[in-house]
């Protein structure tokens, strides 16, 4: 009888899955519950794609939402399904959060936008996080007892740890930009928000250049600095070569389709490329002849005036003097000061990668403390 049960012993185990019983029960359950988490992976890579996108050109392509949307709906879907019928308050309490997380995000989100602090891009993506990770998740790690992320959000919210962590990487943002700074020797205050440009940098740079004047500071989009030289058919090298000549608004024979103003890129050449040299394969349009009249110079220096009247959208907060003003200081000096642009894209992916794997760095901070 004995060697029977061996040999039945025996041939179970070279029958069984040989992975069978290095994975716990509660292991392999969790890994069941989990499926609703893998199914939010799909949005790294997309918002990998954003965070690139937003750091060369500070633009997003918008196809990308409506896939993160989808696929942060079908993952709550999917785990309220699990948690269907609720049986504890921690499901209760699950629910909710998936729940009530987006919305109130979202909001929040809407509210700093409508102040200015942020674009259209980065509300997009803190809403599209607060509804991929409303709740906590996690990810068993087959063949070993190991759960991502290692030290969870003490709120119960991946979302949260994404945006704190995504907070403590964008600090080395003003970092970067005061380190470098200093390397060309700046001491003074405007080192602290600004980054000195050759002008001819402009055209490849996002951000605002500043303008100093007895009236206060003024700024103009890099972007509609873009666009207008676009809109001429021209760069920064022969702005600053035939400045006397550009100038004067008679000078406008033809004018280009423009376009957002964005940077414009390479894809097959695997880099950003700056537009210095104009594209002459763009559509042109005949420029209405301006009156001949010496008055007209300083009535419309630039042709900014005519330049808005053209462009179907705004200038991105720049106006017509300001277009003129930036045009002259970019044209008169060697150097100039940028206030540059935050992608926040950016450090909000850095900051999914450190919530998924490591969890929270200031519940990972406390713990390492106590």
């Amino acid at each position: 009888m004995k060697a029977e049960a061996d040999a039945r012993i025996v041939y179970e185990n070279y029958t069984q899955n040989p992975f069978e019983g290095r994975i716990s029960t509660e292991n392999k359950e969790q890994m069941i519950e989990s499926g609703p988490h893998l199914l939010r992976l799909l949005a790294l890579p997309a918002f990998g794609w954003a965070a690139w996108s937003d750091h060369h050109t500070r633009r997003v392509d918008p196809r990308l939402w409506p896939i993160l949307l989808i696929i942060g709906i079908v993952a709550s879907i999917w785990q309220i399904a699990q948690l269907a019928p609720l049986h504890t308050v921690d499901e209760l309490e699950v629910l909710t959060r998936i729940v009530m997380v987006p919305p109130t995000i979202g909001i929040a989100a809407a509210a700093i936008y409508s102040l200015g602090h942020l674009g259209g891009a980065d509300v997009k993506a803190v809403f599209a996080l607060s509804l991929l990770f409303p709740a906590t998740v996690e990810y068993p790690l087959p063949f070993v007892e190991l759960t991502l992320p290692l030290f969870a959000n003490p709120y119960q919210i991946t979302a949260i740890s994404i945006i704190m962590n995504g907070m403590v990487i964008a600090v080395f943002y003003p970092i970067a930009m005061w380190y470098r700074n200093l390397k060309r020797g700046e001491f003074d205050f405007s080192m602290i928000a600004t980054v000195a440009f050759s002008p001819h940098e402009l055209e490849a740079t996002t951000g605002q250049l500043k303008i100093n004047s007895d009236e206060g500071p003024y700024f103009v989009d890099l972007d509609t600095l873009r666009m207008y030289l676009r809109w001429r058919g021209t760069n920064i090298q022969t702005l600053k070569e035939q400045a006397s000549e550009l100038r004067n608004p008679r000078s406008i024979t033809e004018t280009y389709e423009v376009d957002d103003g964005a940077i414009r890129s390479k894809w097959n050449a695997g880099h950003i490329m700056a537009s210095s040299h104009f594209d002459a394969g763009e559509k042109a349009e005949i420029a209405e002849p301006e009156p001949d009249i010496d008055s007209t110079t300083e009535t419309d220096p630039w042709g900014a005036n005519k330049f808005f009247e053209s462009i179907d959208h705004d200038g991105y907060g720049t106006t017509p003097e300001g277009l003129q003003r930036g045009l002259d200081h970019i044209v008169e000096n060697s150097t100039v000061r940028v206030l540059p642009a935050f992608p926040l894209v950016v450090p909000l992916f850095g900051g999914i990668i450190l919530s998924l794997t490591v969890g929270d760095l200031a519940a990972a901070w406390i713990y390492g403390v106590l």
